[in-house]
């Protein structure tokens, strides 16, 4: 569903005020009203060296399907999650973590609900509007492709983990602006690297060629070693919206 950032913004109440210096380098747990109703419960790390004094970049991060559910906590636990929680100093930026609750339903669906908690991170902490960027694993990755091509321009940057997509060429032409960093595992089981490949392809023919890495491994073992890399944040925090 398409709604404005301010829409979103006047539709939104939170629970936790903001936070400052003192939750550096911490997981700090919000709650978010939704504009159809009901709330949703979200993390957000902040990094080593918080202040709230200085604008940050900002990464949406969105899980896969086993970590869905209810208890804020899982979609911390995978993924990008566990590389900030090992004190590594290599994403100096505020980091949402929204959970899904249904593990059948995608996130191409849960586009409103993902806007509406990045829109509660944005009110409670400094975020560079210029410099936000969305990525996620598995299930995650499928969102990070539909959700940023339907709202091209949102994004400075998207970083697809084992992701896929039913419409190559229309998520290409939507993301033309956009940089793209796409991730895969040559052996995962559940998302054949062939689809990746696809999308790479529809990107290329549109005249966008995206950097691509095809990782030796499974899906889990993908997520780990894109995350650590140092190069990676370095990558995508250098990309502005217009």
């Amino acid at each position: 569903m398409h709604r404005s950032w301010g829409t979103l913004a006047l539709s939104l109440l939170l629970v936790f005020p903001a936070r400052g210096a003192d939750d550096a380098g911490k997981f700090v747990e919000h709650t978010t009203r939704l504009p159809a109703g009901g709330s949703a419960r979200f993390m957000v790390w902040l990094p080593a060296g918080f202040t709230p004094d200085r604008y940050w970049p900002a990464v949406v991060f969105l899980h896969g399907k086993e970590q869905s559910g209810t208890d804020n906590t899982r979609q911390t636990e995978v993924g990008l999650g566990p590389v900030l929680r090992s004190g590594r100093r290599v994403w100096p930026g505020v980091i949402v973590f929204p959970q899904k609750a249904e593990a059948d339903v995608l996130w191409g669906t849960l586009d409103e609900m993902v806007l509406t908690v990045l829109a509660a991170a944005r009110a409670a902490y400094p975020i560079d509007t210029r410099r936000i960027y969305l990525t996620g694993v598995g299930q995650g990755g499928e969102g990070t492709w539909s959700i940023a091509a339907e709202h091209p321009g949102t994004f400075a940057a998207v970083v697809p983990v084992g992701g896929w997509t039913d419409a190559p060429d229309g998520v290409a032409q939507a993301l033309r602006t956009t940089a793209v960093w796409v991730f895969h595992g040559r052996n995962d089981a559940e998302v054949p690297a062939a689809k990746a490949q696809k999308i790479a392809a529809a990107l290329q023919k549109d005249g966008h060629p995206p950097r691509v890495t095809i990782v030796t491994g499974d899906a889990e073992e993908t997520w780990t070693r894109a995350y650590r890399r140092r190069d990676l944040p370095k990558w995508l925090f250098k990309w502005r919206r217009p």
